[in-house]
């Protein structure tokens, strides 16, 4: 009886360990992006009406699988070992953005100062700083972010085009 209660504890964590994040019966499929402190693992989900996004962020800290639960489109700092996401959807971005570190093993998160309901946001790191812009699509408005112990944006007054990545542009 302890042999096959045994059995069904360990079907059922492995189960739990490869189920499907984000939005229920849509696609999902897993990409792998090289940093500076090793490979991670980046599981996606399609999204209706929206952008496909990542649910889940999997990578080795110290020979021990870490598992974070995040959402969004992300623009990637290989060398600072960053992944950070933004929300999007068809109507527009959510006014916040989170950072992943991996070499610290956080997740920051900061409220954009974005009035409107509505905005379209792309973002993109600055060389191979901890910095990264974030623009507004429809005005001109920029904001330079730095990733330290916490994350701060600040407006700018120039408007600068970054690179155009994953996160940016619409559909």
């Amino acid at each position: 009886m302890k042999i096959s209660t045994a059995i069904i504890a360990i079907c059922f964590s492995s189960v739990a360990l490869a189920s499907d994040c984000g939005e229920e019966g849509l696609k999902h499929w897993t990409t792998t992006v090289k940093l500076k402190a090793g490979s991670v693992r980046l599981r996606w989900t399609g999204v209706y009406e929206g952008r496909d996004s990542i649910c889940r962020i999997t990578y080795s800290d110290s020979g021990r699988t870490q598992s974070i639960d995040v959402w969004g489109q992300p623009f990637i700092s290989k060398d600072q070992n960053l992944i950070g996401l933004l929300s999007c959807a068809d109507d527009g971005c959510k006014p916040a953005v989170s950072v992943v570190d991996i070499s610290r093993n956080t997740v920051l998160k900061i409220e954009l100062p974005f009035k409107d309901q509505q905005v379209y946001l792309k973002a993109a790191w600055i060389g191979s700083d901890r910095a990264f812009r974030v623009i507004d699509e429809d005005r001109p408005v920029t904001l330079l972010c730095e990733v330290s112990q916490s994350l701060v944006c600040k407006k700018q007054e120039s408007n600068p085009t970054p690179q155009r990545t994953p996160a940016s542009g619409r559909r």
